[in-house]
């Protein structure tokens, strides 16, 4: 569908001079949703007319201003600004906070998995973003939004290999003996970024553990399981080496 914007400068016109001006854009409109149509087949769903045709309408103030089409017009252009490609490998969760694989911070933004290696900083916040502009920053940054499943807080990235998996101590990940896939059963996912990594697991048939819905706490000294070494402030030690310390409280992060 072919929107025109409608500039402060068009002038009202009235009478047959008004009728003869609806009639003449009415064709030209219908001509060239036609040529979108054919453009945007031959183009993967994009279409260059489209933008170029109404820039030039406008340019000549060849354009409608009766109020309510107006208004009309205005909020389809609003509309037009969610409106996304057509996702081939899922529906996607455009509504959640986060890519998939990125978890929701304390002061509520975005903190990507330690595996993650795009272009784009690791801790920030997507609130407020149209579906187009999610759709772009997953492009850049190679952090694609959740597929709509049964993980509501996206995918535990973290972890390596996908649930049921295993590593084999090579760098590899094994899949279950009785695994059934038209792809791999073996995969270094290590080397792999967070779009390919989703992008085979919904092609292949497995996935990785649901996300807790814990919000992180950066204010923590420690990781979660890993406690404060005492007399030394700032200093973090895993559990297990706590314990030999006799140090039993771990500090969580949730």
């Amino acid at each position: 569908m072919l929107l025109l914007a409608v500039p402060a400068s068009a002038r009202s016109l009235g009478g047959p001079a008004g009728k003869q001006l609806g009639e003449n854009l009415g064709a030209k409109v219908l001509a060239a949703d036609d040529e979108v149509k054919a453009d945007a087949a031959q183009n993967g769903g994009k279409s260059s007319f489209q933008s170029t045709y109404a820039e030039t309408l406008t340019s000549k103030e060849m354009v409608l201003v009766n109020p309510a089409v107006t208004n009309v017009l205005q909020q389809a252009n609003g509309l037009a600004q969610n409106l996304v490609a057509k996702d081939g490998l899922c529906e996607r969760r455009w509504a959640s906070e986060c890519p998939d694989g990125w978890a929701v911070t304390s002061d509520g933004q975005c903190a990507a998995p330690s595996s993650y290696g795009g272009a784009c900083k690791k801790v920030q916040s997507f609130h407020g973003m149209s579906v187009a502009e999610k759709q772009q920053v997953a492009e850049d940054c190679k952090a694609p939004w959740p597929c709509e499943d049964e993980c509501q807080d996206g995918h535990d990235y973290g972890e390596l290999c996908p649930a049921g998996w295993h590593d084999d101590g090579n760098g590899f990940c094994e899949a279950p003996g009785d695994f059934k896939t038209p792809c791999a059963t073996s995969y270094d996912f290590a080397e792999m970024d967070l779009r390919t990594r989703q992008e085979l697991a919904r092609t292949c048939g497995f996935q990785w553990k649901c996300q807790g819905s814990c919000q992180q706490d950066f204010s923590k000294a420690c990781p979660e399981e890993w406690v404060e070494v005492p007399m030394n402030p700032g200093i973090c030690t895993a559990r297990a080496a706590a314990l030999r310390l006799h140090v039993s409280t771990p500090v969580p992060h949730c």
